[in-house]
């Protein structure tokens, strides 16, 4: 991406979200510009996103917002969401209706295909049809949903957005559990991450390779989002950090951290 790129927490898209996302098990929350923004689902909202989510609810009023923008919400095709998660989104249109109207230009909604379709197609006409009128739409897809945004099929904007998105959507439950237990522990070893998800190492390794990744790269990825948290919201000196992540020296520490971001962990906490 070369613009939007992954907030660290939900905490850090709060804080700065323009052209930033951050991805759960379940969800993909993102802030293009301060005029348009978005949230894709790719199945049932699993229980562990609830709090992420519900830290989320407020920002539509984030002070970097330009009223009136434009909001994207995408339900994959598909995708069979359960009472569970059409009680959050509910929960959400209630806390937040009210606020998200009179800042709001233009909300596009995709429904998911089949029955689930049928039950949000109710819940957008009840909540938002009698609120929006005619700047709330629903669609089939995301072509159509961003055509009426006015954001053209060969824009940069639409080009960029398509990549971040699709790249989560075609992310599986394995590499986002994967990427789970590893935030959680970056001194877990592979057999370690694979038991803790009920498979062989063998079977993980295979799985993350038919999603272009590997085992150690994912844990470079993990790595990578701590120490940038660390770099950022802490004083640590650059030793303690690196023998927090797991690495017998600064050097080693330096340079995976340049190899991935583009610099050193200290240039880096300097230039922001």
């Amino acid at each position: 991406m070369r613009h939007v790129h992954e907030a660290r927490s939900v905490k850090d898209l709060m804080a700065d979200p323009i052209g930033r996302y951050f991805a759960g098990r379940s969800f993909l929350a993102w802030v293009q510009t301060p005029k348009r923004l978005g949230v894709t689902h790719v199945g049932p909202l699993d229980p562990a996103d609830y709090p992420a989510i519900s830290d989320l609810f407020g920002l539509h009023l984030s002070p970097t917002l330009t009223p009136r923008f434009d909001i994207l919400f995408e339900v994959t095709p598909g995708v069979l969401l359960d009472r569970g998660s059409f009680h959050v989104i509910e929960q959400f249109l209630s806390a937040a209706i009210d606020s998200i109207v009179p800042r709001t230009e233009r909300f596009a909604a995709i429904k998911p295909s089949g029955l689930a379709g049928a039950a949000f197609s109710g819940v957008f006409h009840d909540w938002l049809v009698p609120r929006f009128e005619q700047r709330a739409r629903l669609f089939g897809d995301r072509d159509q949903a961003l055509e009426w945004l006015e954001v053209g099929a060969d824009s940069d904007a639409r080009i960029e957005l398509d990549a971040v998105i699709e790249a989560f959507t075609h992310t599986t439950p394995l590499l986002r559990r994967t990427r789970d237990v590893l935030a959680g522990d970056l001194h877990e070893s592979l057999a370690g991450v694979a038991a803790k998800l009920g498979t062989s190492a063998r079977t993980l390794q295979r799985q993350l390779k038919a999603q272009g990744t590997t085992f150690r790269d994912e844990l470079t990825r993990a790595r990578v989002r701590v120490a940038e948290t660390l770099l950022l919201e802490t004083d640590d000196k650059i030793e303690a950090i690196a023998l927090e992540l797991g690495f017998t020296s600064v050097a080693s520490f330096t340079a995976m951290f340049r190899t991935a971001v583009g610099e050193t962990p200290a240039a880096y906490r300097t230039h922001r």
